[in-house]
């Protein structure tokens, strides 16, 4: 049986890529694997079967001292990760939208494509019987008041994923509201004046208030 890992090219790191999608797994090697392939992959393969696959180089768990997050200058400050971030966001996210009513579930999975060809992607929240699919970014500007860019770039992945969902869906984009007194604007304010001509003419953006714990919608 061949390694799938070996198959994708994966390299053989200390920190540990998903070899679909790329994602790094926070803590010790692999933790969290199997919840990831199973909300996000199972389409690709059952994750028992992926695993059997896996090569003695591609399962070696790396025995070095854990990163001190000081060291990782691109980790939300006062945060285990950037992944405990992004889970806590949409719990939150979910809990605001319940109280307006709207009964959702994490990692729904769709068939998205272009021109024919469809593959499963899992929306971070949404409810297929009430056709809605959302996308959850808890990004922030940086500390200076700067564009954090790098982040930026996953907004418009989210865009084209929305783009390739099925027409009959409803699309929401939540973002975390962050104020700039500096700039005068929040993040999304920046996001839909600059990149406008990237986004879906059916996608809804919704801000969260972290203070008040509401949403409210401010696009589309």
């Amino acid at each position: 049986m061949t390694c799938f890992c070996c198959e994708k090219n994966t390299p053989f790191n200390d920190e540990k890529h998903c070899p679909v999608c790329g994602h790094v797994f926070m803590g010790d090697g692999w933790t969290g694997i199997d919840a990831h392939w199973k909300a996000k992959h199972e389409n690709v393969m059952p994750y028992e079967l992926f695993w059997a696959t896996l090569c003695e180089r591609h399962k070696k768990v790396s025995l070095r001292p854990r990163q001190d997050p000081k060291d990782k200058p691109h980790q939300r400050i006062g945060s285990i990760s950037n992944a405990h971030v992004g889970r806590d966001f949409e719990s939150a996210v979910l809990q605001a939208f319940a109280d307006l009513g709207m009964r959702l579930q994490k990692n729904v999975s769709v068939e998205v494509g272009i021109a024919g060809s469809k593959k499963g992607h899992a929306f971070d929240l949404g409810c297929e019987e009430q056709r809605i699919l959302v996308e959850c970014k808890s990004h922030r500007w940086t500390s200076g008041n700067n564009v954090p860019s790098a982040k930026m770039t996953t907004w418009n992945e989210a865009m084209y994923y929305f783009l390739a969902a099925p027409a009959k869906f409803r699309k929401i984009m939540v973002v975390l509201r962050d104020f700039s007194e500096k700039r005068n604007e929040t993040l999304l304010s920046y996001y839909l004046r600059t990149n406008s001509h990237l986004i879906p003419s059916d996608v809804e953006f919704w801000e969260y208030d972290s203070l008040n714990r509401c949403l409210e919608r401010v696009y589309n």
